[in-house]
């Protein structure tokens, strides 16, 4: 007899990201572009050359949708790090640096998404102690449409404080330096193959007082304890991580390099990060969320299994401000199944101002639900999301998400 086995839980196969958090990819839309020969294309459009690393050549020419685990050169968590420092960044300006950059994909990825949000005056500051790789760097800002000359693109060591990174190469800078530069730093990404815990540790006042998020990559389990012991001592928040992959090799001096596949930190300031108006998250036992024939409450979520057509669900009547935004049903992971009709209202009901007809089993897991975008002109007091099911609709909802995603055209 074949025995049975219960599907791995979370807490058993540990990716570091959560369902509800890769529903943050359906912000960024997929774009209509073509491959290019000798080039990588990401969600954003952004170009990256096969040339940068030996690994490439294998996705030549291709074109890559929302981050998932064959993403090209990182995990989803780190999108997800990336991508919730553009989303509470208050504006006007992005500042972003990138510390062990290589080719500064970081600093050119949050440009993209900084743009889609409407934040204006770039501030990208990378640095890479390699020469090679730092002349990838100016590359990669090129081939994006960035200007290298306008932002801080150093070839250089990274130290703990002021030391020479050797007889012929450039002088080390300190990275109390680097984050002098700016009075903040909406994202500090970090990469810097062993030296994370004792940078953070020397410049920890100037990291508590002037940034915002911090995504690291870490290459040992000792570093990793370290930073997390340093960063809750000064009251961050660790909003992801996930171990490094390592295997114990006697044979190798550090644990650093028997580590197989990097790990990953990523923190949050609350000094410097607040509640943002631009992300509602209504959770699917709030009240303002209004269930309709074929709905029902159960275990913080909105089961609905619609007999018949009926709208199974609208609220929660939020006031937004004027701009570009993009609504999101989130559901739980699982199978779902039926076809129904998503829109937002305003006005009372009284107008549309999005709407989409939907095939529930057609919709992409890593998305997390479906999005409608839409524009308001004016400030909406009320502003509500609608699902209107046909008869067979089975899905279990989690909440409603708003997200502003852009200014209002002028």
């Amino acid at each position: 007899m074949t025995p049975h086995f219960a599907p791995w839980t979370p807490a058993q196969l540990h990716t570091g990201d959560y369902d509800t958090d890769l529903r943050l990819f359906g912000i960024i839309p997929l774009p209509d572009q073509q491959g290019e020969p000798g080039f990588i294309r990401d969600v954003l459009g952004n170009r990256t050359r096969c040339s940068f690393s030996p690994s490439f050549g294998a996705y030549d020419g291709q074109v890559f949708g929302h981050p998932g685990p064959a993403d090209h050169f990182a995990s989803p968590l780190e999108w997800i790090g990336v991508l919730k420092s553009v989303l509470t960044a208050p504006g006007p300006a992005w500042r972003a640096l990138e510390v062990g950059a290589h080719w500064a994909p970081w600093l050119v990825a949050t440009a993209a998404l900084a743009r889609q949000r409407g934040l204006a005056g770039l501030r990208l500051h990378g640095i890479e102690s390699d020469a090679t790789h730092a002349s990838h760097m100016r590359q990669h800002f090129l081939d994006n449409g960035l200007d290298p000359d306008a932002h801080a693109l150093l070839h250089a060591p990274v130290s703990p404080a002021a030391v020479r990174g050797g007889t012929d190469g450039p002088e080390a800078v300190p990275f109390g330096d680097l984050l002098a530069h700016e009075p903040v730093w909406d994202l500090v990404h970090m990469d810097v193959q062993g030296l994370e815990a004792e940078l953070c540790q020397t410049a920890a006042p100037l990291l508590d007082a002037r940034v915002r998020w911090l995504v690291i990559g870490t290459h040992s389990r000792r570093i990793e304890g370290d930073l997390v012991d340093l960063l809750y001592r000064h009251g961050w928040m660790l909003d992801h991580e996930k171990p490094c992959w390592f295997r114990l090799d006697r044979r190798l001096p550090t644990l650093a390099d028997m580590v197989l596949s990097d790990g990953t930190q990523i923190w949050w300031n609350p000094r410097l990060v607040a509640t943002s108006p631009d992300l509602l998250d209504i959770a699917a036992d709030d009240p303002r969320l209004r269930l309709g024939s074929g709905a029902e409450r159960a275990q913080g979520r909105i089961r609905v299994n619609a007999a018949r057509g009926a709208t199974v669900l609208f609220g929660p009547y939020v006031a937004l401000d004027a701009g570009q935004w993009l609504a999101r049903l989130v559901l739980s992971p699982g199978a779902w199944t039926g076809q129904a009709r998503l829109d937002i209202a305003v006005a009372g009901g009284s107008r549309i101002s999005a709407a989409e007809s939907l095939d529930f089993a057609r919709l992409d897991r890593w998305s997390g639900g479906p999005a409608l975008r839409f524009t308001l002109d004016r400030a909406a007091e009320a502003a509500e999301l609608r699902l209107h099911a046909q008869p067979g609709l089975h899905a279990e909802i989690l909440g409603v998400e708003f997200h502003r995603v852009g200014s209002r055209p002028d």
